[in-house]
């Protein structure tokens, strides 16, 4: 899981750094952090059953017609789950009336 990633970037930053690129540290900073979501957007999906293979698994065009609903899901679930905690420590500061 961090193997690959640190081989990949690595080899990446050399290349970078042998041809001269300019800004390479946030060119590679930026290279990481799309890593970083891409992963994170996989794991996303492979844990609601999309773009999975073995057990469980539906066919490519399935999943494909799953992945706008999911992207949706994605880069909106830290707002969702900010909403959903600060409901609940309101919630928790009001009496119920019982």
């Amino acid at each position: 899981m961090l193997l690959l990633p640190v081989a990949n970037h690595s080899l990446e930053l050399f290349v970078h750094w042998m041809r001269g690129t300019q800004k390479l540290l946030p060119s590679i900073l930026a290279s990481v952090i799309l890593t970083a979501f891409s992963t994170l957007f996989n794991f996303y999906v492979m844990r609601r059953g999309v773009l999975i293979v073995g057990a469980g698994r539906h066919s490519l065009g399935k999943d494909l017609l799953h992945l706008p609903r999911l992207v949706v899901d994605f880069v909106t679930w830290v707002p969702r789950y900010l909403i959903r905690r600060a409901s609940r420590k309101s919630d928790a500061g009001h009496p119920d009336g019982d």
